[in-house]
């Protein structure tokens, strides 16, 4: 699974660096909620012509509002991912941000379908994300784990094989000569 994460202060415009990255095989897009309503808008439409997910990150009002997906929140306690599935309904896709094994198997149960560990390869090591996925995969860790960060090309490997089902990033694309040929090479990793 290969998310790619919008950067809205871009020399790309977001639409450009949607069709970028779906032409490569991309299928699921993640927009900040900071993006101006027709931005999103044509980002919705470029999304469901090649049937890929769009997320809104934080903003679960807005996401409601768009039907879009799903949502990925920074910050999640138990009741906050209650109060967000009740409101979303049992289709939309949650995700949400830990740093350790145990925020990830605090919310076991709570019909949450993804955690993301962020900033792997800056603030997070390769080895730190591995050892957070391992803890909670030992532990009986029962959602998707995500590695997020602008890791390096030759870390997908090892954090696919440590224990994650896929990555988030948006400079190891974005910051490539060429946004397309970098999904078709993460996807061949994946």
């Amino acid at each position: 699974m290969l998310q790619f994460e919008i950067a809205p202060d871009f020399s790309m415009t977001p639409t450009a660096q949607v069709e970028a990255v779906l032409k490569g095989g991309c299928r699921w897009i993640i927009a900040p909620s900071s993006l101006q309503p027709a931005e999103i808008e044509g980002i919705i439409e470029e999304c469901k012509a090649v049937d890929a997910f769009l997320t809104i990150k934080n903003d679960v009002d807005l996401t409601d509002r768009l039907r879009v997906h799903g949502v990925v929140l920074s910050d999640c306690s138990v009741d906050h991912a209650a109060a967000v599935r009740e409101k979303l309904g049992p289709h939309a896709v949650i995700g949400f941000t830990a740093h350790s094994a145990a925020e990830i198997l605090a919310l076991r149960g709570k019909d949450i379908d993804y955690a993301v560990i962020p900033s792997v390869g800056t603030d997070t090591s390769v080895e730190q994300a591995i050892a957070i996925a391992s803890e909670a995969n030992a532990a009986g860790n029962n959602v998707h784990l995500v590695a997020q960060g602008d890791m390096k090309l030759t870390d997908i490997p090892a954090l696919l094989k440590g224990g994650f089902n896929g990555i988030a990033t948006t400079g190891l694309i974005i910051c490539s000569p060429d946004p397309t040929a970098r999904v078709e090479e993460i996807l061949k990793l994946a």
